[in-house]
């Protein structure tokens, strides 16, 4: 296999309710390394935000918005604008958070790992915080379905003290990240029940236990705001992350696992380390969305609680 050309290349950029952040990220995408169709999916923003981001992009032909009537979370509008840019021809598919920017000569340096790693589903860059630090927010990810839980190693760390050299990770966030049509046609679209977090880290399993590898190129560098949706510590993001712990375990992690492991940690350690914290630092409200998070995770589903919060209100949470 050959690195996938630009022109063969879309992206996929979700906006739901953060057209500023959204056009700012699609604008980075529009440089002559960019590539050649970027899909915009408006995940059922309130007011007329899909309207004006096709009125801002109307006069450049790479750009589709697409509005979806509600919210389908990461996965569900990922899996729609995969859909288009595959149905159009795309070869490999850059998926790029809104709150994300991507610098000069990433995309090439992606295409360059596919290319020269035929058994690589996907390659990610270096992610850097966007204040200015030179932080790395993740430089290759670990995953442990045991516990139910995704770290990101040198996070927070002065990026030029992290290694240079391209390497194999075991999870590949998709705040970024370049995937091989093959790839996603053999491992399958993103799993909806996540909604949001957790998703990226299943997609990544089922690849590896397929047989794929995933590329870390630091070389490819994006920028990231972080928490720009929900915002960080935020009881919906407190509620969905513990929810996809669950999940993430419930997918992954065998019985024995889950029993002896995820469980106890979970129980013992996990959580009233997350509930703790969240009573101290943003109020009993976060706590106790934790909780909840925990308990639907166990019962499976679509998310039943801050509907409206989600863009959710109607949908009556599980279905």
């Amino acid at each position: 296999m050959t690195a996938p050309a630009k022109a063969g290349t879309a992206a996929v950029v979700l906006n739901w309710n953060g057209r500023a952040d959204t056009e700012r990220c699609v604008r980075s995408l529009l440089g002559p390394d960019g590539p050649g169709r970027v899909v915009v999916v408006d995940n059922g923003s309130r007011g007329d935000e899909a309207a004006a981001l096709a009125a801002a992009f109307r006069g450049e032909p790479r750009v589709e918005v697409a509005a979806l009537p509600r919210n389908r979370g990461f996965a569900g509008g990922a899996d729609e604008g995969a859909r288009r840019a595959l149905a159009a021809g795309a070869a490999s598919i850059l998926f790029l958070n809104s709150d994300a920017v991507l610098e000069e000569g990433a995309l090439p340096e992606l295409a360059r790992a596919l290319g020269e790693e035929p058994r690589a589903a996907a390659a990610g860059p270096l992610i850097l915080y966007d204040d200015g630090s030179g932080r790395a927010w993740f430089a290759g990810g670990r995953v442990a379905p045991a516990f139910g839980q995704v770290t990101h190693p040198g996070q927070g760390r002065d990026a030029r003290r992290l290694p240079a050299e391209p390497r194999t990770a075991e999870f590949l966030t998709f705040c970024a990240v370049l995937v091989r049509r093959e790839a996603w046609e053999a491992v399958g679209p993103l799993d909806e029940e996540f909604f949001a977090y957790g998703e990226d880290a299943d997609w990544c399993l089922r690849a590896r236990r397929a047989g794929w590898t995933l590329a870390h190129r630091p070389a490819a560098r994006v920028r990231h705001r972080v928490n720009a949706s929900l915002g960080a510590g935020s009881p919906p993001q407190a509620y969905l992350l513990a929810r996809a712990r669950v999940l993430l375990a419930r997918r992954h992690a065998g019985a024995a696992a889950r029993g002896l492991l995820f469980w106890p940690w979970m129980l013992l350690v996990r959580g009233p380390h997350d509930f703790a914290k969240a009573l101290l630092t943003r109020g009993w409200g976060a706590a106790w969305a934790g909780v909840r998070g925990v308990l639907d995770g166990v019962r499976g589903g679509a998310p039943r609680a801050f509907l409206p919060e989600l863009g959710l209100e109607g949908t009556g949470g599980a279905r």
